[in-house]
């Protein structure tokens, strides 16, 4: 008879929970004990699989404070696992971030923990390849490593995420042949079946980004806002839809409301919603990696990916380098620029 297990995740975004549930409902056994540990804003943890203990931690920060949350976020993760029984299997994304890379480096090598790494989003797919450049950060965060302040992180030099570090029993992820690992390679079916979805046979899709954090004066987002609502309204779709982004404001709603679009507000992440509650022909975004995942959780054949303003909107966040990345990334699920 099959033992129960105990599995921990420690995921920090929206994407990694939707990561998580597909590992839970289609890898793991339904009388196994589930924690998880989610270090960001608040949300709902909707459709559970099977029984899950869910753990709010310390809101992720890229300031100044990232290692003082990541410290306090530690200890509550680490009460929890000197409760559990061996074994346990422990579940992280990449090693650079810092609650992860504290909790990799504690648990490595201790026979109680089997760890494991699920995808990092679209970031899992694109491969850098400046082994100089990767070498010079590294060199330099080792150096970091060695002041009192920044002392809780642990360098390496391996990749940009630290998938390739030794130590990982498995890596999930949807189309996980694609992405460079040690670890045993486990492919997640993440395709919806969109059974009860709404459909709606010539309408569009935008998913909005929170383009305010580059731009918080409305003056200046209305020229990128106006000019997209123009080209999406030039592919003539019948029906246009916005479901806005969790952490953006209310302006580009309005604006897009006014402009003949309806706003879909109903809870939940991109990652769960589309397909299970909407269908149509097409979905649009400024750049986000969700038009990746729309494309292997939706059949190709079923919806057209838009790309609008990337190299207006993509460049107030990316450097030409990593731009072109993600556009080729993009490309990759024949996504369209426009």
């Amino acid at each position: 008879m099959r033992q129960n297990k105990t599995h921990v995740f420690v995921a920090r975004s929206p994407f990694h929970l939707f990561i998580v549930k597909n590992i839970v409902g289609s890898c793991l056994d339904e009388n196994d004990l589930v924690i998880v540990f989610y270090e960001g804003r608040q949300i709902e943890w909707q459709g559970k699989p099977v029984q899950v203990e869910f753990v709010q931690l310390g809101q992720y920060v890229t300031s100044k404070g990232a290692w003082a949350t990541a410290t306090d976020n530690l200890k509550t993760i680490n009460r929890r696992l000197n409760m559990l029984e061996a074994p346990v299997s422990v579940y992280m994304t990449d090693t650079r971030w810092p609650t992860n890379n504290q909790l990799y480096f504690r648990l490595r090598g201790n026979s109680k923990y089997e760890l494991s790494v699920f995808a990092e989003g679209l970031a899992s797919y694109i491969d850098r390849g400046d082994r100089v450049g990767l070498a010079i950060k590294s060199l330099a965060k080792y150096l970091l490593s060695k002041i009192r302040l920044a002392a809780p992180y642990r360098p390496f030099i391996s990749d940009n995420l630290g998938y390739l570090m030794p130590g990982f029993h498995c890596f999930y992820a949807p189309q996980a042949d694609r992405v460079r690992v040690r670890a045993r390679k486990v492919e997640l079916p993440m395709r919806s079946s969109s059974l009860g979805a709404e459909r709606r046979d010539n309408a569009l899709l935008f998913l909005g980004q929170p383009i305010e954090q580059k731009l918080p004066n409305e003056i200046d987002q209305l020229p990128i806002l106006l000019s997209t609502i123009e080209k999406v309204k030039a592919l003539g779709h019948a029906q246009l839809f916005y479901k806005p982004h969790q952490f953006e404001g209310r302006f580009a709603q309005t604006v897009f409301s006014e402009n003949g679009f309806v706003i879909l507000d109903q809870g939940g992440v991109f990652e769960e919603w589309v397909g299970d509650q909407w269908r149509g022909k097409a979905i649009a975004s400024y750049f986000s990696t969700a038009l990746a995942t729309a494309g292997m959780l939706l059949p190709p054949e079923d919806v057209q990916l838009y790309s609008v303003e990337f190299e207006r909107v993509a460049g107030l966040y990316l450097n030409a380098k990593d731009k072109q990345l993600l556009r080729n990334s993009l490309a990759l699920f024949k996504c369209k620029f426009i």
